[in-house]
């Protein structure tokens, strides 16, 4: 499985359409044919991390493509618009057993 672990900084004052545009993102990404995983938290800080598990990492980045389906669902649910995206973190799992799934 490849992993992603991505974060995301809540603009002020937009914290219930981020939970709203949220929803309806891990909504899309776990209808991905890719998608294997996909869970959200919030963090102690008030950020929020998204976690997400993908077949393989060409499956991955044909997902994540400029102009490709994640950038336009972003754009469809306004996730950018009460979020900023921090960082991501991306790999191969270290589970023999998912990774071979």
């Amino acid at each position: 499985m490849y992993i992603v672990v991505s974060k995301w900084a809540i603009k002020p004052g937009k914290e219930d359409a981020f939970k709203a545009a949220s929803e309806k993102m891990r909504d899309f990404m776990r209808s991905q044919p890719a998608s294997q995983m996909m869970e959200g938290f919030q963090c102690a800080d008030g950020s929020a991390m998204a976690i997400h598990g993908y077949t393989d990492e060409a499956s991955y980045k044909k997902l994540m493509e400029a102009g490709g389906a994640f950038e336009r669902a972003a754009a469809e649910h306004g996730i950018e618009d009460c979020a900023e995206w921090q960082w991501s973190e991306r790999g191969e799992s270290l589970d023999r057993e998912t990774a071979s799934a």
